[in-house]
């Protein structure tokens, strides 16, 4: 894969994530996949790998944002590719 279809996979995998379409964003990714988020939170931050961690960190996410305040439009987070 080039860098520029990296670049685009990349962007049509946020774009999904942000239209809540899990499957096609899931799909873009391999089941061993590892994602960083960085913090000292308990039970936020820290290494999540495979999808199926990362699915359940996403919706705990979203249930204790739901108890704070979650703004009418997420912007995406800034993403480097190279």
């Amino acid at each position: 894969m080039s860098a520029e279809q990296n670049k685009e996979m990349v962007k049509a995998t946020w774009t999904a994530f942000g239209k809540g379409d899990l499957k096609t964003a899931f799909g873009n990714m391999a089941d061993n996949v590892s994602w960083f988020v960085p913090g000292t939170i308990s039970g936020v931050s820290g290494v999540k790998r495979g999808k199926d961690e990362i699915l359940k960190f996403m919706g705990s996410a979203a249930q204790s944002f739901r108890k704070e305040c979650i703004p009418r439009s997420l912007a995406p987070m800034p993403m480097v590719t190279r």
